[in-house]
Protein backbone atom coordinates (compact mmCIF):
# COMPACT_ATOMS: atom_id res chain seq x y z
CA UNK A 1 0.00 0.00 0.00
CA UNK A 2 3.09 2.04 1.00
CA UNK A 3 4.39 1.89 -2.44
CA UNK A 4 1.17 2.41 -4.37
CA UNK A 5 0.94 5.79 -2.68
CA UNK A 6 4.39 7.02 -3.65
CA UNK A 7 3.80 6.06 -7.21
CA UNK A 8 0.08 8.12 -7.01
CA UNK A 9 2.43 11.08 -5.29
CA UNK A 10 4.81 11.16 -8.56
CA UNK A 11 1.73 10.89 -10.69
CA UNK A 12 2.32 13.81 -13.86
CA UNK A 13 6.47 14.82 -13.10
CA UNK A 14 7.13 13.39 -16.09
CA UNK A 15 4.64 15.73 -17.89
CA UNK A 16 6.29 18.79 -15.69
CA UNK A 17 9.69 17.10 -17.13
CA UNK A 18 8.50 17.00 -20.89
CA UNK A 19 6.85 20.63 -20.37
CA UNK A 20 10.47 22.09 -18.81
CA UNK A 21 12.56 20.66 -22.00
CA UNK A 22 10.10 21.89 -24.24
CA UNK A 23 10.53 25.41 -22.50
CA UNK A 24 14.36 24.85 -22.94
CA UNK A 25 14.74 24.09 -26.36
CA UNK A 26 11.94 26.89 -27.22
CA UNK A 27 14.29 29.28 -25.59
CA UNK A 28 17.07 27.70 -27.31
CA UNK A 29 15.13 27.86 -30.81
CA UNK A 30 13.95 31.68 -29.89
CA UNK A 31 17.92 32.49 -29.62
CA UNK A 32 18.67 30.65 -32.87
CA UNK A 33 15.85 32.50 -34.72
CA UNK A 34 17.14 35.64 -33.21
CA UNK A 35 21.15 35.24 -33.67
CA UNK A 36 19.93 34.20 -36.97
CA UNK A 37 17.49 37.27 -37.92
CA UNK A 38 20.24 39.61 -36.08
CA UNK A 39 23.09 38.30 -38.20
CA UNK A 40 21.19 38.28 -41.58
CA UNK A 41 20.63 41.98 -39.96
CA UNK A 42 24.26 42.74 -39.47
CA UNK A 43 24.97 41.39 -42.90
CA UNK A 44 22.38 43.28 -44.39
CA UNK A 45 23.64 46.54 -42.59
CA UNK A 46 27.71 45.91 -42.94
CA UNK A 47 26.65 45.20 -47.00
CA UNK A 48 24.98 48.66 -47.62
CA UNK A 49 28.03 49.75 -45.31
CA UNK A 50 30.28 48.31 -47.69
CA UNK A 51 28.27 49.61 -50.78
CA UNK A 52 27.82 52.99 -49.65
CA UNK A 53 31.33 53.39 -48.88
CA UNK A 54 32.05 52.29 -52.43
CA UNK A 55 29.49 53.97 -53.58
CA UNK A 56 30.98 57.17 -51.99
CA UNK A 57 34.69 56.36 -53.63
CA UNK A 58 32.82 55.97 -56.66
CA UNK A 59 31.77 59.57 -56.55
CA UNK A 60 34.83 61.15 -56.01
CA UNK A 61 36.36 59.09 -58.72
CA UNK A 62 33.46 60.25 -61.30
CA UNK A 63 34.66 63.80 -60.50
CA UNK A 64 38.14 63.76 -60.02
CA UNK A 65 37.87 62.43 -64.08
CA UNK A 66 35.27 65.03 -64.65
CA UNK A 67 37.99 67.34 -63.71
CA UNK A 68 40.78 65.94 -65.13
CA UNK A 69 38.46 65.87 -68.68
CA UNK A 70 38.02 69.50 -68.65
CA UNK A 71 41.41 69.86 -68.27
CA UNK A 72 43.18 67.28 -70.31
CA UNK A 73 42.52 69.07 -73.80
CA UNK A 74 44.08 72.26 -72.74
CA UNK A 75 47.75 73.19 -74.20
CA UNK A 76 50.37 75.86 -73.33
CA UNK A 77 48.72 76.84 -70.63
CA UNK A 78 50.34 79.98 -68.65
CA UNK A 79 50.95 79.35 -64.87
CA UNK A 80 49.26 82.85 -64.27
CA UNK A 81 46.25 81.40 -66.25
CA UNK A 82 45.27 78.87 -64.39
CA UNK A 83 42.93 80.63 -62.00
CA UNK A 84 40.66 81.38 -64.74
CA UNK A 85 40.85 78.22 -66.05
CA UNK A 86 40.08 76.84 -62.38
CA UNK A 87 36.67 79.27 -62.18
CA UNK A 88 36.13 77.69 -65.82
CA UNK A 89 35.82 74.16 -64.35
CA UNK A 90 34.53 75.42 -61.11
CA UNK A 91 31.50 77.27 -63.34
CA UNK A 92 30.67 73.55 -64.86
CA UNK A 93 30.84 71.68 -61.77
CA UNK A 94 27.99 73.91 -60.48
CA UNK A 95 25.99 73.85 -63.82
CA UNK A 96 26.22 69.81 -63.14
CA UNK A 97 24.79 70.10 -60.08
CA UNK A 98 27.87 68.38 -57.92
CA UNK A 99 28.29 65.44 -60.03
CA UNK A 100 25.27 63.20 -58.47
CA UNK A 101 26.47 59.39 -59.24
CA UNK A 102 25.31 57.11 -61.07
CA UNK A 103 24.61 53.26 -59.50
CA UNK A 104 22.53 50.06 -60.15
CA UNK A 105 21.44 50.44 -56.80
CA UNK A 106 18.65 52.61 -57.13
CA UNK A 107 16.58 50.14 -56.36
CA UNK A 108 17.70 49.18 -53.39
CA UNK A 109 16.83 52.84 -51.97
CA UNK A 110 20.66 54.01 -52.42
CA UNK A 111 21.50 56.96 -53.47
CA UNK A 112 25.43 59.25 -53.58
CA UNK A 113 27.33 61.70 -55.30
CA UNK A 114 29.21 64.94 -54.51
CA UNK A 115 27.73 67.11 -51.87
CA UNK A 116 30.00 69.87 -51.66
CA UNK A 117 33.07 71.28 -53.22
CA UNK A 118 35.34 73.52 -51.62
CA UNK A 119 38.07 75.69 -53.54
CA UNK A 120 41.54 77.63 -52.06
CA UNK A 121 44.33 78.26 -53.39
CA UNK A 122 47.40 76.30 -52.09
CA UNK A 123 49.19 79.41 -49.98
CA UNK A 124 48.70 83.11 -50.42
CA UNK A 125 52.59 83.56 -52.32
CA UNK A 126 51.29 80.38 -54.94
CA UNK A 127 47.66 81.89 -55.67
CA UNK A 128 47.91 81.72 -59.38
CA UNK A 129 50.36 79.25 -60.11
CA UNK A 130 48.56 76.27 -57.42
CA UNK A 131 45.21 75.45 -56.80
CA UNK A 132 43.16 72.98 -54.23
CA UNK A 133 39.59 71.90 -54.76
CA UNK A 134 38.40 69.93 -51.76
CA UNK A 135 35.51 67.55 -52.75
CA UNK A 136 33.27 65.93 -50.40
CA UNK A 137 30.92 62.91 -51.35
CA UNK A 138 27.92 61.38 -49.30
CA UNK A 139 26.31 57.86 -50.11
CA UNK A 140 23.39 56.65 -48.54
CA UNK A 141 22.49 52.25 -49.07
CA UNK A 142 18.77 51.49 -46.99
CA UNK A 143 19.88 54.22 -44.35
CA UNK A 144 23.86 53.41 -43.72
CA UNK A 145 25.42 56.31 -44.95
CA UNK A 146 29.49 57.19 -45.48
CA UNK A 147 30.70 60.87 -46.56
CA UNK A 148 34.64 60.74 -47.76
CA UNK A 149 36.97 63.82 -48.40
CA UNK A 150 39.65 64.18 -50.89
CA UNK A 151 41.93 67.25 -51.81
CA UNK A 152 42.44 67.90 -55.41
CA UNK A 153 46.09 69.69 -56.01
CA UNK A 154 45.78 71.40 -59.80
CA UNK A 155 49.28 73.34 -60.93
CA UNK A 156 50.65 74.34 -63.92
CA UNK A 157 54.37 73.34 -63.15
CA UNK A 158 56.62 71.68 -65.50
CA UNK A 159 56.96 68.16 -64.34
CA UNK A 160 60.89 68.35 -64.66
CA UNK A 161 60.82 70.42 -61.52
CA UNK A 162 59.73 67.37 -59.61
CA UNK A 163 63.00 64.98 -60.51
CA UNK A 164 66.15 64.60 -58.95
CA UNK A 165 67.26 63.53 -62.74
CA UNK A 166 65.50 62.44 -65.84
CA UNK A 167 64.95 62.81 -69.70
CA UNK A 168 61.70 62.72 -71.72
CA UNK A 169 63.82 59.96 -73.98
CA UNK A 170 66.40 57.68 -72.32
CA UNK A 171 68.10 58.09 -68.98
CA UNK A 172 71.46 56.53 -68.96
CA UNK A 173 72.88 55.61 -65.73
CA UNK A 174 76.34 54.22 -66.04
CA UNK A 175 78.31 53.26 -62.84
CA UNK A 176 77.53 54.42 -59.29
CA UNK A 177 75.95 58.10 -59.23
CA UNK A 178 74.15 58.53 -55.66
CA UNK A 179 70.48 60.32 -56.57
CA UNK A 180 68.68 61.28 -53.77
CA UNK A 181 65.27 61.73 -55.31
CA UNK A 182 62.78 60.52 -57.95
CA UNK A 183 64.16 59.83 -61.52
CA UNK A 184 62.38 59.95 -64.72
CA UNK A 185 62.62 57.98 -67.91
CA UNK A 186 60.07 58.88 -70.96
CA UNK A 187 62.12 56.23 -73.24
CA UNK A 188 64.55 53.57 -71.87
CA UNK A 189 66.41 53.77 -68.30
CA UNK A 190 69.67 51.53 -68.70
CA UNK A 191 71.23 50.63 -65.51
CA UNK A 192 75.45 49.17 -65.75
CA UNK A 193 78.07 49.23 -63.47
CA UNK A 194 80.64 50.30 -66.60
CA UNK A 195 81.33 54.08 -66.17
CA UNK A 196 82.56 55.37 -68.86
CA UNK A 197 84.66 58.84 -69.48
CA UNK A 198 86.95 60.60 -71.96
CA UNK A 199 90.39 61.09 -70.86
CA UNK A 200 93.55 62.73 -72.90
CA UNK A 201 91.66 62.40 -76.34
CA UNK A 202 90.77 58.34 -75.36
CA UNK A 203 87.80 56.86 -74.21
CA UNK A 204 88.81 54.16 -71.55
CA UNK A 205 85.50 52.60 -69.40
CA UNK A 206 85.94 52.05 -65.53
CA UNK A 207 84.10 49.10 -63.83
CA UNK A 208 82.67 50.42 -60.61
CA UNK A 209 79.36 49.88 -58.57
CA UNK A 210 75.17 50.39 -59.44
CA UNK A 211 73.84 53.51 -58.44
CA UNK A 212 72.77 54.62 -54.79
CA UNK A 213 69.06 55.44 -55.29
CA UNK A 214 67.09 57.16 -52.75
CA UNK A 215 63.93 57.61 -53.85
CA UNK A 216 61.50 56.44 -56.90
CA UNK A 217 62.60 55.41 -60.07
CA UNK A 218 59.75 56.34 -62.95
CA UNK A 219 59.68 54.58 -66.19
CA UNK A 220 57.49 53.51 -69.10
CA UNK A 221 56.96 49.85 -67.90
CA UNK A 222 59.51 46.98 -66.11
CA UNK A 223 60.25 46.35 -69.90
CA UNK A 224 61.99 49.79 -70.41
CA UNK A 225 64.37 48.97 -67.52
CA UNK A 226 67.39 47.61 -68.82
CA UNK A 227 70.18 45.74 -66.93
CA UNK A 228 72.86 43.34 -66.64
CA UNK A 229 71.79 39.83 -67.50
CA UNK A 230 74.52 38.44 -64.34
CA UNK A 231 73.02 40.35 -61.85
CA UNK A 232 69.84 38.19 -62.31
CA UNK A 233 72.00 34.47 -63.62
CA UNK A 234 68.50 32.36 -63.02
CA UNK A 235 67.35 34.45 -65.90
CA UNK A 236 69.02 32.46 -68.80
CA UNK A 237 70.29 35.69 -70.46
CA UNK A 238 73.20 36.69 -71.57
CA UNK A 239 74.80 40.59 -72.22
CA UNK A 240 71.51 42.64 -71.01
CA UNK A 241 67.65 41.90 -69.57
CA UNK A 242 64.92 44.12 -69.07
CA UNK A 243 63.72 44.18 -65.52
CA UNK A 244 60.27 42.50 -66.78
CA UNK A 245 62.60 39.35 -68.06
CA UNK A 246 64.21 38.89 -64.70
CA UNK A 247 62.84 35.62 -62.89
CA UNK A 248 63.54 38.03 -59.06
CA UNK A 249 62.29 41.47 -60.00
CA UNK A 250 62.86 42.88 -56.44
CA UNK A 251 65.91 41.19 -56.07
CA UNK A 252 67.37 42.77 -58.91
CA UNK A 253 65.88 46.48 -58.41
CA UNK A 254 67.56 45.78 -55.54
CA UNK A 255 70.75 44.88 -56.58
CA UNK A 256 71.00 47.92 -59.22
CA UNK A 257 69.74 50.55 -57.02
CA UNK A 258 71.08 49.70 -53.44
CA UNK A 259 67.56 48.98 -52.08
CA UNK A 260 68.03 46.83 -49.19
CA UNK A 261 64.08 46.13 -48.98
CA UNK A 262 60.78 46.21 -50.85
CA UNK A 263 62.91 47.22 -54.13
CA UNK A 264 59.79 46.88 -56.57
CA UNK A 265 57.80 49.23 -54.55
CA UNK A 266 60.41 51.74 -55.61
CA UNK A 267 59.80 51.27 -59.30
CA UNK A 268 56.95 53.30 -60.44
CA UNK A 269 55.18 53.45 -63.93
CA UNK A 270 54.23 56.46 -65.39
CA UNK A 271 53.48 57.02 -68.69
CA UNK A 272 55.37 59.65 -70.80
CA UNK A 273 51.39 61.12 -71.74
CA UNK A 274 50.87 62.29 -68.21
CA UNK A 275 54.41 64.28 -67.86
CA UNK A 276 53.76 67.96 -68.24
CA UNK A 277 56.32 69.23 -70.56
CA UNK A 278 57.35 73.02 -70.66
CA UNK A 279 57.99 74.99 -74.25
CA UNK A 280 60.75 76.59 -74.01
CA UNK A 281 60.27 79.28 -76.79
CA UNK A 282 56.48 79.70 -76.17
CA UNK A 283 57.77 80.60 -72.44
CA UNK A 284 60.07 82.95 -73.56
CA UNK A 285 57.67 84.44 -75.50
CA UNK A 286 55.21 84.59 -72.40
CA UNK A 287 58.45 86.52 -70.05
CA UNK A 288 59.41 88.76 -73.32
CA UNK A 289 55.39 89.88 -73.16
CA UNK A 290 55.45 90.23 -70.29
CA UNK A 291 58.46 92.65 -69.55
CA UNK A 292 57.14 94.81 -72.14
CA UNK A 293 53.81 95.01 -70.49
CA UNK A 294 51.78 92.10 -70.98
CA UNK A 295 49.61 93.12 -73.95
CA UNK A 296 48.82 89.99 -76.51
CA UNK A 297 49.53 92.05 -79.29
CA UNK A 298 53.09 92.57 -78.42
CA UNK A 299 53.16 88.99 -78.37
CA UNK A 300 52.49 88.03 -81.33
CA UNK A 301 54.26 91.07 -83.23
CA UNK A 302 57.34 89.71 -81.28
CA UNK A 303 56.80 85.90 -82.31
CA UNK A 304 56.16 86.88 -86.41
CA UNK A 305 59.14 89.31 -86.16
CA UNK A 306 62.38 88.30 -88.03
CA UNK A 307 65.03 90.37 -85.79
CA UNK A 308 63.63 89.76 -82.25
CA UNK A 309 67.10 91.33 -80.88
CA UNK A 310 66.92 94.17 -83.10
CA UNK A 311 63.02 94.47 -82.46
CA UNK A 312 64.02 94.97 -78.47
CA UNK A 313 66.74 97.26 -78.94
CA UNK A 314 65.09 99.32 -81.43
CA UNK A 315 62.99 101.73 -78.74
CA UNK A 316 59.94 100.62 -80.14
CA UNK A 317 58.55 99.38 -76.56
CA UNK A 318 58.87 102.13 -74.65
CA UNK A 319 58.44 100.12 -71.49
CA UNK A 320 62.26 98.35 -71.61
CA UNK A 321 64.39 100.16 -70.33
CA UNK A 322 67.77 100.45 -73.12
CA UNK A 323 71.01 99.30 -72.02
CA UNK A 324 73.96 98.90 -73.55
CA UNK A 325 77.95 99.11 -73.32
CA UNK A 326 79.12 102.86 -73.43
CA UNK A 327 81.46 103.74 -76.47
CA UNK A 328 85.04 103.35 -75.87
CA UNK A 329 87.46 106.66 -75.82
CA UNK A 330 89.71 105.03 -78.72
CA UNK A 331 93.40 105.38 -78.15
CA UNK A 332 94.79 108.64 -77.01
CA UNK A 333 95.87 111.34 -79.61
CA UNK A 334 99.65 111.10 -80.57
CA UNK A 335 102.05 113.19 -80.30
CA UNK A 336 103.03 115.74 -82.86
CA UNK A 337 105.69 114.63 -85.29
CA UNK A 338 106.52 118.58 -85.94
CA UNK A 339 108.00 120.34 -82.69
CA UNK A 340 106.07 123.54 -83.95
CA UNK A 341 103.55 125.77 -81.40
CA UNK A 342 100.82 124.91 -84.05
CA UNK A 343 101.06 121.21 -83.71
CA UNK A 344 101.39 121.09 -80.08
CA UNK A 345 98.42 124.04 -79.88
CA UNK A 346 96.61 121.41 -82.21
CA UNK A 347 97.62 117.87 -80.27
CA UNK A 348 96.59 119.61 -76.83
CA UNK A 349 93.29 120.32 -78.42
CA UNK A 350 92.46 116.80 -79.31
CA UNK A 351 94.13 115.59 -76.05
CA UNK A 352 91.18 117.63 -74.39
CA UNK A 353 88.76 116.49 -76.66
CA UNK A 354 89.93 112.63 -75.72
CA UNK A 355 90.12 113.33 -71.67
CA UNK A 356 86.64 114.60 -72.40
CA UNK A 357 85.24 111.49 -73.85
CA UNK A 358 87.33 109.20 -71.16
CA UNK A 359 85.83 110.98 -68.34
CA UNK A 360 81.87 111.05 -70.49
CA UNK A 361 82.83 106.96 -70.64
CA UNK A 362 83.64 106.61 -66.82
CA UNK A 363 80.52 108.17 -66.00
CA UNK A 364 78.30 106.12 -68.02
CA UNK A 365 80.42 102.95 -66.72
CA UNK A 366 79.41 104.03 -63.55
CA UNK A 367 75.96 104.35 -64.22
CA UNK A 368 75.59 101.51 -65.84
CA UNK A 369 77.13 99.89 -63.08
CA UNK A 370 74.80 101.26 -60.96
CA UNK A 371 72.13 100.16 -63.10
CA UNK A 372 72.74 96.61 -63.37
CA UNK A 373 73.38 96.54 -59.45
CA UNK A 374 69.66 97.80 -58.60
CA UNK A 375 67.43 96.92 -61.70
CA UNK A 376 64.02 98.24 -61.02
CA UNK A 377 62.25 97.66 -64.13
CA UNK A 378 62.37 95.41 -66.94
CA UNK A 379 65.53 96.42 -69.06
CA UNK A 380 67.19 95.13 -72.49
CA UNK A 381 71.17 95.47 -72.79
CA UNK A 382 72.10 95.57 -76.08
CA UNK A 383 74.98 92.81 -77.27
CA UNK A 384 77.13 90.86 -75.03
CA UNK A 385 77.03 91.58 -71.13
CA UNK A 386 80.05 89.86 -69.22
CA UNK A 387 79.95 90.30 -65.70
CA UNK A 388 83.57 89.69 -64.43
CA UNK A 389 84.00 91.19 -60.79
CA UNK A 390 85.63 94.17 -62.23
CA UNK A 391 84.06 95.79 -64.89
CA UNK A 392 80.62 94.73 -62.98
CA UNK A 393 80.52 93.14 -59.68
CA UNK A 394 77.35 92.35 -59.37
CA UNK A 395 73.68 91.84 -61.43
CA UNK A 396 70.56 92.30 -59.46
CA UNK A 397 67.01 93.53 -59.06
CA UNK A 398 65.26 95.25 -56.51
CA UNK A 399 63.10 92.31 -54.46
CA UNK A 400 59.98 94.09 -55.35
CA UNK A 401 61.02 94.16 -58.90
CA UNK A 402 62.01 90.48 -58.74
CA UNK A 403 58.41 89.54 -57.91
CA UNK A 404 56.50 91.86 -60.25
CA UNK A 405 57.81 89.76 -63.85
CA UNK A 406 60.57 92.36 -64.10
CA UNK A 407 63.03 90.75 -66.32
CA UNK A 408 66.82 91.34 -67.94
CA UNK A 409 66.82 90.46 -71.68
CA UNK A 410 70.51 90.44 -73.24
CA UNK A 411 70.50 89.83 -76.90
CA UNK A 412 73.80 88.40 -77.20
CA UNK A 413 75.81 86.05 -74.59
CA UNK A 414 76.11 86.46 -71.05
CA UNK A 415 79.56 85.73 -69.43
CA UNK A 416 79.44 85.21 -65.59
CA UNK A 417 83.81 85.07 -65.54
CA UNK A 418 84.64 85.98 -61.86
CA UNK A 419 88.36 87.03 -61.86
CA UNK A 420 87.87 87.30 -57.98
CA UNK A 421 88.14 85.82 -55.08
CA UNK A 422 84.55 87.10 -54.06
CA UNK A 423 81.54 85.24 -55.32
CA UNK A 424 79.68 86.71 -57.83
CA UNK A 425 75.96 87.41 -57.10
CA UNK A 426 73.33 87.81 -59.79
CA UNK A 427 69.60 88.03 -58.27
CA UNK A 428 66.69 88.55 -60.42
CA UNK A 429 65.45 87.12 -63.52
CA UNK A 430 67.58 86.98 -67.26
CA UNK A 431 66.33 86.41 -70.70
CA UNK A 432 69.45 85.79 -73.23
CA UNK A 433 68.88 85.14 -76.79
CA UNK A 434 72.73 84.24 -77.08
CA UNK A 435 74.25 81.74 -75.07
CA UNK A 436 75.34 81.43 -71.36
CA UNK A 437 78.79 80.83 -69.72
CA UNK A 438 79.48 80.49 -66.46
CA UNK A 439 83.14 80.45 -64.83
CA UNK A 440 84.36 80.56 -60.96
CA UNK A 441 82.13 81.68 -58.02
CA UNK A 442 78.79 82.68 -58.72
CA UNK A 443 75.59 82.44 -56.56
CA UNK A 444 72.20 83.16 -57.92
CA UNK A 445 68.74 83.91 -57.30
CA UNK A 446 66.55 83.95 -60.59
CA UNK A 447 65.46 82.08 -63.23
CA UNK A 448 67.51 82.39 -66.76
CA UNK A 449 66.19 81.12 -69.97
CA UNK A 450 68.67 80.66 -73.06
CA UNK A 451 67.75 80.31 -76.57
CA UNK A 452 71.49 79.35 -77.25
CA UNK A 453 73.54 76.53 -74.84
CA UNK A 454 74.96 76.71 -71.60
CA UNK A 455 78.45 75.89 -70.24
CA UNK A 456 79.42 75.68 -66.55
CA UNK A 457 83.37 75.19 -66.70
CA UNK A 458 85.26 74.80 -63.51
CA UNK A 459 82.41 76.94 -61.99
CA UNK A 460 81.13 77.12 -58.14
CA UNK A 461 77.29 77.73 -58.33
CA UNK A 462 75.56 78.26 -54.94
CA UNK A 463 71.98 79.79 -53.88
CA UNK A 464 71.79 83.80 -53.32
CA UNK A 465 70.26 84.20 -49.74
CA UNK A 466 66.90 81.20 -49.67
CA UNK A 467 66.71 81.03 -53.68
CA UNK A 468 68.54 79.23 -56.49
CA UNK A 469 69.08 78.89 -60.14
CA UNK A 470 66.55 77.54 -62.83
CA UNK A 471 68.20 77.27 -65.78
CA UNK A 472 66.01 76.19 -68.93
CA UNK A 473 68.21 76.03 -71.97
CA UNK A 474 66.94 75.65 -75.57
CA UNK A 475 70.67 74.32 -76.57
CA UNK A 476 72.69 71.70 -74.82
CA UNK A 477 74.16 72.27 -71.09
CA UNK A 478 77.67 71.50 -70.31
CA UNK A 479 78.75 71.09 -66.72
CA UNK A 480 82.46 69.66 -67.23
CA UNK A 481 85.60 69.81 -64.59
CA UNK A 482 83.99 70.51 -61.64
CA UNK A 483 86.98 69.86 -58.97
CA UNK A 484 88.72 67.88 -61.00
CA UNK A 485 90.62 65.13 -59.11
CA UNK A 486 89.13 66.30 -55.95
CA UNK A 487 89.01 63.61 -53.40
CA UNK A 488 86.82 65.30 -50.54
CA UNK A 489 83.59 66.82 -50.20
CA UNK A 490 82.98 69.45 -52.94
CA UNK A 491 80.75 72.14 -52.79
CA UNK A 492 77.68 71.20 -54.25
CA UNK A 493 76.10 72.93 -56.95
CA UNK A 494 73.09 74.39 -56.23
CA UNK A 495 70.05 74.98 -59.07
CA UNK A 496 67.49 73.18 -61.63
CA UNK A 497 69.09 72.74 -65.01
CA UNK A 498 66.76 71.67 -68.19
CA UNK A 499 67.55 71.46 -71.76
CA UNK A 500 65.92 70.89 -74.48
CA UNK A 501 69.07 68.66 -75.85
CA UNK A 502 70.86 66.05 -74.82
CA UNK A 503 73.38 65.95 -72.17
CA UNK A 504 76.00 63.82 -70.24
CA UNK A 505 77.31 64.48 -66.89
CA UNK A 506 80.65 63.16 -65.59
CA UNK A 507 81.57 62.28 -62.03
CA UNK A 508 84.58 60.28 -62.81
CA UNK A 509 87.36 62.06 -62.43
CA UNK A 510 85.95 65.37 -61.56
CA UNK A 511 82.97 65.50 -58.55
CA UNK A 512 80.39 66.32 -59.21
CA UNK A 513 77.17 67.60 -56.76
CA UNK A 514 74.04 68.34 -57.63
CA UNK A 515 71.54 70.27 -54.83
CA UNK A 516 68.15 70.76 -57.13
CA UNK A 517 68.11 68.70 -60.29
CA UNK A 518 68.96 67.83 -63.99
CA UNK A 519 66.56 67.03 -66.51
CA UNK A 520 66.99 67.13 -70.68
CA UNK A 521 64.17 66.98 -73.22
CA UNK A 522 66.84 64.65 -75.29
CA UNK A 523 68.90 62.06 -74.34
CA UNK A 524 70.93 61.91 -70.61
CA UNK A 525 73.65 59.94 -69.95
CA UNK A 526 75.35 59.83 -66.23
CA UNK A 527 78.84 58.29 -65.94
CA UNK A 528 79.78 58.02 -62.15
CA UNK A 529 82.33 56.15 -60.04
CA UNK A 530 83.54 55.68 -56.50
CA UNK A 531 86.93 55.91 -54.39
CA UNK A 532 89.90 58.45 -55.25
CA UNK A 533 91.16 59.55 -58.32
CA UNK A 534 94.24 60.98 -59.66
CA UNK A 535 95.38 61.78 -63.08
CA UNK A 536 97.76 58.94 -65.16
CA UNK A 537 99.69 58.94 -67.97
CA UNK A 538 96.49 57.03 -70.25
CA UNK A 539 93.92 56.56 -67.72
CA UNK A 540 92.25 58.08 -64.49
CA UNK A 541 93.96 55.52 -61.23
CA UNK A 542 91.57 54.94 -58.99
CA UNK A 543 91.88 53.91 -55.69
CA UNK A 544 89.28 50.76 -54.42
CA UNK A 545 86.23 51.66 -54.42
CA UNK A 546 86.03 50.76 -49.97
CA UNK A 547 88.23 54.56 -50.02
CA UNK A 548 86.02 56.32 -47.66
CA UNK A 549 85.30 60.15 -46.09
CA UNK A 550 84.53 59.47 -42.77
CA UNK A 551 82.36 56.35 -42.32
CA UNK A 552 81.04 57.21 -45.84
CA UNK A 553 82.09 55.83 -49.25
CA UNK A 554 83.54 58.49 -51.74
CA UNK A 555 80.56 58.98 -54.39
CA UNK A 556 82.02 60.76 -57.08
CA UNK A 557 78.71 61.85 -58.71
CA UNK A 558 75.89 63.44 -56.01
CA UNK A 559 72.53 64.70 -57.21
CA UNK A 560 69.90 65.74 -54.19
CA UNK A 561 66.56 66.89 -55.25
CA UNK A 562 65.59 70.36 -53.98
CA UNK A 563 61.94 71.33 -53.77
CA UNK A 564 61.94 74.88 -52.45
CA UNK A 565 61.92 76.07 -56.38
CA UNK A 566 58.41 76.19 -56.48
CA UNK A 567 58.44 78.99 -54.07
CA UNK A 568 61.17 80.37 -54.39
CA UNK A 569 60.92 80.88 -58.06
CA UNK A 570 57.85 80.54 -59.01
CA UNK A 571 57.39 83.87 -60.73
CA UNK A 572 60.04 82.79 -63.37
CA UNK A 573 58.70 79.52 -64.05
CA UNK A 574 57.52 78.62 -67.87
CA UNK A 575 53.98 77.99 -69.44
CA UNK A 576 53.27 73.89 -69.92
CA UNK A 577 51.68 72.06 -72.34
CA UNK A 578 49.06 70.73 -69.95
CA UNK A 579 47.82 70.94 -66.02
CA UNK A 580 48.92 68.17 -63.22
CA UNK A 581 46.36 67.06 -61.66
CA UNK A 582 47.70 65.68 -58.08
CA UNK A 583 44.41 63.44 -56.09
CA UNK A 584 45.14 63.27 -52.39
CA UNK A 585 44.06 60.12 -50.42
CA UNK A 586 40.55 59.72 -49.68
CA UNK A 587 39.67 60.37 -46.22
CA UNK A 588 36.14 59.29 -43.94
CA UNK A 589 34.62 61.93 -42.25
CA UNK A 590 32.02 59.52 -40.18
CA UNK A 591 31.79 56.29 -39.32
CA UNK A 592 28.02 54.22 -39.11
Amino acid sequence: MKGRKQLRQEDGSALVMVLFVVLIFTILGMGILSATLGGAQRTATRESDVQSLHLAEKSLDEAVAYITSQLEGRQNIEPEELTAVIQEVRSRLDQADKLPVSTDLTSRNASGGVVDIQYETASADRQKTSYKMTLTSSADVNGVKRNLQQVITIDAYPDFLNYALGSENDLTLNGAPEVTGNMYAGGDMKVSNIAHYIYKGAAPVKETDFPFLNGDAYVQSLSRLFLPAWVDPSSGSSGEITLAQSSHPSGAAGKIFHIPENAQNHIKIKSRKKFVQINVEESVLDKLTEAVGGREADREFMKSSGNLAGLLTSGHFGTLQQLRMPEEPGNPPAKPAEDTDEAWKAYYAELDLYEQKVQEYRNKMIQLQNTLENLASSSVFDGTLTIDGATFASLKFTGAAKNEHKWLIVTGDLNINNLSQQELETFGNIIVLGNVNIHGRASFNGTIYVLGQTRIVDASVSGLGTGQLVLISKGDVLITRVDAFVNSEPMALKGFFYTDGEAELYGVGSIFSLQGGFFAKGNLTVNAALGQAAAGDQVIQFEPAEQRIGDQLLKRFNVTYDGTVFEEQQTGLPRVKQVSIHPGPKRLLNSP
